[in-house]
Parts: structure tokens; C-alpha cells; sequence
């Protein structure tokens, strides 16, 4: 008989020892194949990583929680799907984040960017460092910045048109930090008014003409006083 087969029949019967015996061995199987299938998560072939974060769902070793953790955050190279599939995973085995900078990377893979709200304010530079740094996309940047639309970040956001006026930042992303003070209301108007003053003054015509065409100028016009 094999040794897979004698395994077989020692691990299938209900003898205590035997069973300690399979629970030692699946223990020591887990040992030496977490290491191994941990270092196929940053293989450069796709389907290797996928292969090695099912492997690792199988074994549900709490030490390979930062390395799958780890596929969150990495620069986008990444698919969602396995961004996804490892977020189900770390969400199944209780796994927390412990940075607000994974807990973006997490929630976004959950399909629940809304919980960035939770992050406050103080959230929005960190969103704006990672987008720099080329690690989220325009349009994720673009969902995150929708979750802070409360009057506590007026200020944040005006920062943030600056930046993406000084840097030459593209229309959408400009317009979404517009609307996105719209929504705030009152609080935003004066920023709103010096932000278009700034627009017109700078020559942004495309800017100003997208704007008006958004009904910003209407929504703004409106506005009380904050």
C-alpha cells in the first residue's frame, strides 16, 4: 500500500490517537506550506497568485494574514477580482486592518468605499498620497472623495482643489472636489466662490465652462451663507 494510502486509512479512523496524530499532521502541513504558497502571492504570473490565495483560504493559517492583507495594499498590478477574493478571505478568518491606510484598501475591495466615511476628515490627505503615489485609480479617488461630503470637511477638501488646480490635476477630479463642497452646503460657500474666482482668474475656461454646464454656479448662487 502507498503512504498516501496508509495515511488515509490511519486519519479516517476514529482512534484518539490516530486522530491527534492527523491533527498534528495537518499542523505541521500548515507549517511548512504557509512559507512557501506566502511567496507565490507576489508571483509576477496572475493566475499564481490566485492559485496560492485559494491554497491559503484552505489552510486558514492566522500567520499569513499581513501577507494576504499585503495584496490590498500593493500598487494596483493586482486584479480586483483578486482584491476581492482576498478581502472575503481576511473578512472570513476575523481579520481586522490595523492602519486607516488598509482599512481603504479593505473596505474599497469589500465594494464598501461608504465606510471611509468613518475615517474623518483627516482621512483626505492620506487618500490624496496614495493617488499620487499612483496606487489608486482616478476613479476610486474620485468614489472616496464622494464619502466626505459633511461640513467638518470643507476645509479638507478646499485643500484638495488647490492641490489638484496647482498640480494640474484632470477636469474630473476637480469637479468631484467641487460638487463634493456643494453638497456640504452652507459651510463650503465662501471656499466654492474663492475656488471659482481662482479658476477664472488662472484663464481655466474649460474648468469655468464645466462648472456652469454641472449647474455649480445655480447650486452655489443658492447657497445661505455659512
Amino acid at each position: 500500500m502507498s503512504g498516501l494510502g496508509i495515511l488515509s486509512r490511519v486519519f479516517g479512523s476514529p482512534d484518539p490517537e490516530k486522530l491527534k496524530a492527523k491533527r498534528d499532521f495537518n499542523g505541521l502541513m500548515k507549517l511548512r506550506a504557509t512559507p512557501q504558497l506566502v511567496a507565490l502571492l507576489r508571483d509576477s504570473d496572475l493566475n499564481v497568485r490566485f492559485a496560492a490565495l485559494e491554497a491559503l483560504a484552505k489552510l486558514e493559517d492566522p500567520s499569513s494574514f499581513n501577507a494576504i492583507a499585503d495584496l490590498l495594499v500593493r500598487s494596483p498590478d493586482s486584479s480586483q477580482e483578486l482584491r476581492k477574493k482576498a478581502a472575503r478571505l481576511l473578512g472570513r478568518m476575523g481579520w481586522q486592518p490595523d492602519s486607516d491606510e488598509r482599512k481603504i484598501f479593505y473596505y474599497c475591495a469589500e465594494g464598501r468605499a461608504e465606510r471611509c466615511a468613518e475615517l474623518g476628515p483627516q482621512a483626505i490627505p492620506l487618500i490624496r498620497k496614495l493617488y499620487e503615489n499612483k496606487r489608486l485609480s482616478r476613479d476610486l479617488f474620485c468614489t472616496l472623495i464622494k464619502q466626505f461630503e459633511i461640513p467638518e470637511a470643507a476645509q479638507p477638501l478646499v485643500d484638495l482643489y488647490e492641490w489638484a488646480v496647482s498640480t494640474n490635476q484632470d477636469e474630473k477630479i476637480r469637479m468631484q472636489t467641487v460638487f463634493a463642497l456643494l453638497r456640504i452646503g452652507a459651510p463650503a460657500k465662501d471656499p466654492l466662490n474663492r475656488a471659482l474666482a481662482a479658476a477664472l482668474k488662472g484663464g481655466d475656461e474649460a474648468f469655468a465652462t464645466a462648472f456652469a454646464d454641472g449647474g455649480a454656479l445655480t447650486i452655489l448662487a443658492n447657497l445661505p451663507t455659512g
